[in-house]
Order: C-alpha cells, then sequence, then structure tokens
C-alpha cells in the first residue's frame, strides 16, 4: 500500500445534530424528557480494530469467533497467528472496515416529579415552606445506533473511538423545596 492508494474515508465532524425536549403534565404529576440526536459523521473504531486484528492473544473481539481456521472457511477474519500484528494490522494503519457512522439518537433525560404543592404540606411547614417536589431522574438511559462501539458520542476531535469511556448512566431522586 503506498500514499497513493489512500481516500479520504469521511470526515468526523456531525452535518446535523439537535435536541428535542418536552414536558407532559397531568395535574401535580409531570414528565419532562430530553432526546439529543447527531448524525452524518465517521468514526474510526480503533478499539474494534485492535481487538480484532491483534495477533499476540490479548483480549480479542467477540468477532474473533468468526475466524478463519481451515481450509474451505469463509470469513472476512483472518486467523490467528501468534505475533504476526504487524503484518495482519499493517502497523496500526486506517483500514476502511472499521469506518462506522457515527449517527445516534440517545434518551439524554428523564424526570418524573410530583408537586406536592400546598396542599400536601403539613401545617406546621406551611409557613415556612411555599412548595415541594419530588423527583426521579434518568441520564444517558438509552442510545439508538447502529455503531458497534461503546459511545459513538465520545469519539475524539479527530474522530476515532481509541477504548474511550462512554457517557455514564446516573440514576437519582431527591426533593426539591421552596422557602
Amino acid at each position: 500500500i503506498t500514499d497513493a492508494d489512500k481516500v479520504n474515508l469521511g470526515n468526523s465532524l456531525p452535518t446535523f445534530f439537535g435536541a428535542l425536549t418536552n414536558n407532559f403534565r397531568y395535574k401535580n404529576l409531570s414528565l419532562e424528557v430530553m432526546f439529543r440526536f447527531q448524525g452524518g459523521n465517521k468514526i474510526m473504531n480503533i478499539t474494534r480494530q485492535e481487538a480484532l486484528l491483534s495477533q499476540n492473544f490479548h483480549n480479542n473481539g467477540v468477532e474473533i469467533m468468526n475466524r478463519w481456521k481451515q481450509a474451505g472457511d469463509v470469513t472476512d477474519v483472518p486467523r490467528l497467528r501468534y505475533a504476526q500484528s504487524a503484518t495482519v494490522n499493517q502497523t496500526g494503519a486506517a483500514i476502511s472496515r472499521f469506518v462506522e457512522t457515527g449517527d445516534y439518537v440517545r434518551l439524554q433525560n428523564l424526570v418524573l416529579s410530583y408537586n406536592l404543592g400546598s396542599k400536601g404540606l403539613s401545617e406546621k411547614t406551611k409557613g415556612y415552606v411555599k412548595n415541594a417536589r419530588i423527583f426521579a431522574q434518568g441520564q444517558n438511559l438509552f442510545i439508538m445506533s447502529k455503531y458497534s462501539g461503546l459511545d459513538p458520542d465520545n469519539a475524539s476531535q479527530a474522530g476515532q473511538d481509541n477504548a474511550v469511556s462512554p457517557s455514564l448512566r446516573i440514576l437519582s431522586v431527591g426533593l426539591s423545596v421552596g422557602f
């Protein structure tokens, strides 16, 4: 492979992105939702490339189970040959096979709350507390994407997923009091 063989495999910057949010209310119950989305970008999944093509018998990806084993096998996963990473992986060169679309839709935030109002407060607190609200909140609850890595949102600015940490899923409950 020479420099003449190389081509641009895509842009790491999304061509569209945004969010949709809405509040639903019924009496004292409230549900707030926020979906985030982006797309039109490409991600070089180095994590997957290294897990599949590493020939040093380190933590391989599950794809390695489809590797070539004997004559007649039809697969796109090379056979295992100890200490042959540089030959198979071309010393870490970008391979179009591991460039994936970064499109996703994520449920970013979900809040379910109940407003106690002044009627839900005891007689002792009415002079001090104006309102109170009990809530449960979830962040990063799920993501819809064809991306095979952990999180298409956390690729580097250069569009590379090189063992990046995914966004944390956070669940919380609380009480909000207004004085």
